[in-house]
C-alpha cells in the first residue's frame, strides 16, 4: 500500500462509528414507523458512518471561482475520496460540501492546500464551514433586507453569519456597498449570559469575524431565564414586531451521532422529554414577538417527536388557528426530507413504550410524561408540512425543521373588548423600545439595580461632536452624506479608542433600551492613532468598504505590481513602488492613508479581477498596508499568486531589514486572534448542536 492510501485509511479509522449502538435508540426509532421496514438498515448504516459535512459559503463570485479552479484541482486526482460537489438545493452554487471528516483534511498530503484555504478564508470571514442540513432553516426563514430578524438561540453563531448574507442579498448588495448604503434590516444574536456557557463565547467570536453594521449580540440576564438551558429573548413591545425569528433550540441532538460519537453511549429518552417544555416556551416566546404576516422557523437537530411535532402541535392548539404551519419545501427544490410524523410513540425511563397518555401508570416513575409528549389532539393539524431530515436521504446529518406564519394576533395577546387581561409574560424582563424618542428612561426596581451590567454604554456621535469634526476634515468626509449619527463609541470619559457603525435600526435599539445587555454590536471604522507625529484616527480595513465611498483625502492608487510589493512585504520603502505611486506618496504628509487598486487599463484576465481598497500608513521612509496575515493570504490568493513564505510565519516582513523601521503605530488592534480563540475557531466545522 502506498503512503498516499496508507494516510488516507489512517484518516478515515479516526472516525470508525461502525460499532456504535444503542438498544434503547433503535428499539424506540424502530417502534416510530418512520420509515418503510426495508429503508431501515439503509438508516442505521448511514447513522453509524462516520462522516463530517463541511459546507463553504463564499461571500463573492471571485472567491467562489478561485476555489473551484485551483483548490479541488487536487482533490480530483485522489480516487479515494469522492470530490467536494456543490449543494444542488443552496441558491447559485454559493456551498460545497466536502466528503471527508476533519482529521482526513488535516492529514493528507493532498488535501493541505486545501485546508490552509479553508483556515485562512474562515478566520478573514469570507468563508463559513458548518453543517450542510443546518444551513437550511435560515434558506427557508427567506430573511429580506428590511426585515428585523431575531436569532433566539444563536450560539455558535453559524446560522446568524448566514442570516447576514441572505440579509445582504435581499438587495443588490454589492451597489448598495460601493455606494455606501445600508440595507434597513438587522439581525439581533439573542443567547444567554456566557458565564457557564462556551458556546456563547465562540458566537461573539463567529460574529466578530463577519465585521457586520447589521448586526447586535445581546446577553440577556439568565436570572430573566426559568432554568439554566432556558434561552431568553428580549421583549420588544413599544416597537413594530419582528418580521423574522429562528428558534434553533437546544435539543438532545441524536441526529448529528455522526459526527458526535458520544451520543450512542449516552442517549436516553429522558433528554429529550425534559427539554419538552423548555422547547415549547421559547417557541411561544418567538411567536410573541413575530409580526403579523411574519414568519418563524423552528428546528432541532433530533429526530425525536417529543421535542419536534409534539412541540409543534402544542403551540399551534394554544394559538387557536392564529398560527399556520406552512409548507417550505419549495423554497429548496432538490432537497430530500420526509414529512412530518401524524402519530408516534412515547418511551419512559426505564424503556416501556405508550401510545396514549391514559396508558401512563400513576406514580412518580412517570410522573414527568405530559399529555402534550402524545399525538393525542395533533392528528387533525397538517403535521406532514414539517421537514425531517434523515442521515440517508442525503449524505448529511439528522434534522428537523418547521416553519409557521403569523395570520393574526395570538389570543393571548388579544383580548376581549371590556376585559383588562394583560398579554402573558415568560419573562421578567423590562420593554424593548425601538424608538429613538422617548420620554423616560426605564425604571427598575432595586432589585434589579443591584444586577447593572459592567458594560460601558454606548454612545453616539453626530456632526457637531468634535472628534468626528477632526476625522472629517482628515479625510475630506462630508458629514451631510455620511450617517455620522449612527457612530457609536463605548468610552465617555477617556479617549475614545475604536469607533463603530450602525445602521438606524441598530441605533434605535440601543438608545431605546438602555439596561439591554449588548456585547457586541456594529462594524469597526476608526481607532485612534497616538504616534509621535500624528495624533489622530486611522480607518480599520474591516470598514472601509463602507467608508471608501465618502473619503476624498488621503488617497493613493497603485497598479497591480505595486499591490503585489504591499502584500508581500510588511513594510516596504517607497524606492520598491513604481515612479507615479511614489509621485502619489511625496504628496502626502504622514499619517493613515486609503490604498486604491483599480482594474482600469489592467488586463482583462490579469487577478485581481476585483477592485479593492486597503488601509495603509505613509511613513517617512515607507508605504504599508494595514492587514494581520490571514487577510495578506486571502489577498495573494485572489491576485493569482502562490502562498508567500514570508506571509506565514509571525511577520510578513522578517528578514527584509524593515521590521525596525519606526514609522506607523503598533496594530493591536487587528492582530491574529489568540491561538485559543483560533483554533476553537478551526475546530468549529459545522454547529455544536
Amino acid at each position: 500500500m502506498g503512503r498516499r492510501k496508507r494516510n488516507i485509511a489512517e484518516a478515515k479509522d479516526l472516525y470508525d462509528n461502525s460499532k456504535e449502538s444503542n438498544a434503547l435508540f433503535e428499539k424506540y426509532y424502530t417502534a416510530q414507523a418512520m420509515l418503510p421496514e426495508a429503508e431501515w438498515p439503509v438508516f442505521m448504516t448511514a447513522m453509524r458512518r462516520a462522516y463530517l459535512s463541511h459546507s463553504e459559503s463564499p461571500v463573492s463570485v471571485s472567491l467562489l471561482k478561485l476555489l473551484r479552479t485551483r483548490y479541488l484541482e487536487d482533490l480530483l486526482s485522489l480516487t479515494d475520496i469522492r470530490p467536494p460537489e456543490p449543494l444542488p438545493w443552496y441558491p447559485s452554487g454559493m456551498a460545497y460540501q466536502l466528503h471527508t471528516n476533519r482529521l482526513a483534511i488535516r492529514k493528507i498530503n493532498e488535501l493541505q492546500r486545501l485546508h490552509s484555504f479553508l483556515v485562512t478564508e474562515t478566520e478573514t470571514g469570507h468563508i463559513t464551514r458548518q453543517e450542510a442540513v443546518s444551513m437550511v432553516p435560515p434558506l427557508v426563514l427567506d430573511v429580506r433586507s428590511s426585515h428585523r430578524v431575531l436569532d433566539m438561540c444563536a450560539a455558535p453563531g453559524s446560522k446568524t453569519g448566514q442570516m447576514l448574507e441572505l440579509l445582504h442579498r435581499g438587495d443588490d448588495s454589492e451597489a448598495g456597498r460601493s455606494s455606501g448604503e445600508l440595507p434597513d434590516g438587522l439581525i439581533v444574536a439573542n443567547d444567554v449570559e456566557p458565564a457557564h456557557d462556551g458556546r456563547a463565547y465562540m458566537m461573539v467570536h463567529q460574529l466578530k469575524r463577519l465585521h457586520e453594521p447589521l448586526l447586535c449580540a445581546v446577553f440577556p440576564r439568565r436570572s430573566a431565564c426559568p432554568s439554566p438551558s432556558f434561552v431568553a429573548a428580549p421583549r420588544w413591545t413599544a416597537w413594530r414586531p419582528l418580521d423574522r425569528v429562528l428558534a434553533d433550540v437546544p435539543c438532545s441532538g441524536d441526529g448529528t451521532a455522526r459526527k458526535n460519537p458520544g451520543v450512542w453511549r449516552r442517549w436516553k429518552p429522558g433528554h429529550a422529554n425534559n427539554l419538552h417544555l423548555t422547547q415549547a416556551k421559547i417557541l411561544k416566546r418567538g411567536l410573541e414577538l413575530l409580526a403579523v404576516g411574519g414568519r418563524l422557523v423552528y428546528s432541532t437537530c433530533s429526530l425525536n417527536p417529543v421535542e419536534n411535532e409534539a412541540v409543534v402541535g402544542k403551540l399551534l392548539l394554544e394559538t387557536e388557528g392564529s398560527v399556520e404551519l406552512v409548507d417550505v419545501r419549495p423554497l429548496l427544490p432538490g432537497f430530500k426530507s420526509l414529512p412530518g410524523l401524524s402519530s408516534w410513540k412515547v418511551m419512559g425511563a426505564n424503556g416501556t413504550l405508550f401510545e396514549k397518555y391514559s396508558d401512563v401508570p400513576v406514580g412518580r416513575d412517570h410522573a414527568y410524561l405530559r399529555p402534550s409528549f402524545f399525538d393525542e389532539g395533533y392528528k387533525d393539524l397538517p403535521m406532514e408540512r414539517c421537514m425531517r431530515v434523515l442521515p440517508h436521504l442525503q449524505d448529511t446529518g439528522g434534522f428537523f425543521v418547521a416553519a409557521l406564519e403569523k395570520r393574526r394576533h395570538l389570543p393571548w395577546m388579544n383580548p376581549p373588548s371590556g376585559t383588562r387581561r394583560r398579554p402573558q409574560r415568560l419573562l421578567r424582563m423590562p420593554a424593548l423600545r425601538m424608538d429613538a424618542q422617548f420620554k423616560r428612561p426605564l425604571e427598575m426596581s432595586p432589585k434589579s439595580k443591584r444586577r447593572r451590567f459592567n458594560e460601558d454604554p454606548f454612545l453616539f456621535m453626530g456632526p457637531e461632536h468634535p472628534v468626528w469634526r477632526g476625522i472629517s476634515e482628515t479625510f475630506g468626509i462630508d458629514s451631510g452624506r455620511f450617517p455620522c449619527g449612527n457612530v457609536l463609541y463605548r468610552c465617555e470619559t477617556s479617549k475614545k479608542r475604536h469607533l463603530y457603525l450602525v445602521n438606524d435600526c441598530a441605533r434605535r435599539l440601543v438608545q431605546g433600551n438602555p439596561e439591554l445587555k449588548t456585547v457586541n454590536m456594529g462594524i469597526k471604522i476608526f481607532s485612534v492613532c497616538d504616534d509621535a507625529e500624528y495624533k489622530g484616527y486611522r480607518p480599520l480595513q474591516e470598514g472601509l468598504s463602507l467608508l471608501e465611498p465618502f473619503i476624498t483625502l488621503r488617497r493613493i492608487r497603485v497598479p497591480r505590481c505595486d499591490l503585489l510589493v504591499l502584500l508581500e512585504h510588511e513594510l516596504p520603502f517607497s524606492d520598491r513602488f513604481t515612479e507615479a505611486t511614489r509621485t502619489a506618496w511625496r504628496a502626502l504628509t504622514l499619517g493613515p492613508v486609503v490604498i486604491d487598486y483599480r482594474r482600469d487599463g489592467e488586463d482583462a484576465q490579469q487577478l485581481p479581477d476585483v477592485d479593492l481598497c486597503l488601509a495603509g500608513w505613509r511613513g517617512r521612509t515607507t508605504l504599508r498596508a494595514y492587514m494581520n496575515r490571514h487577510e495578506r493570504l486571502h489577498l495573494t490568493r485572489m491576485c493569482g499568486v502562490e502562498d508567500l513564505v514570508e506571509i506565514r510565519g509571525k511577520t510578513a516582513g522578517q528578514g527584509d531589514g524593515e521590521g525596525d523601521d519606526e514609522d506607523g503605530p503598533s496594530d493591536d488592534e487587528e492582530a491574529v486572534e489568540p491561538p485559543a480563540a483560533a483554533a476553537a475557531a478551526d475546530g468549529n466545522d459545522g454547529e455544536a448542536e
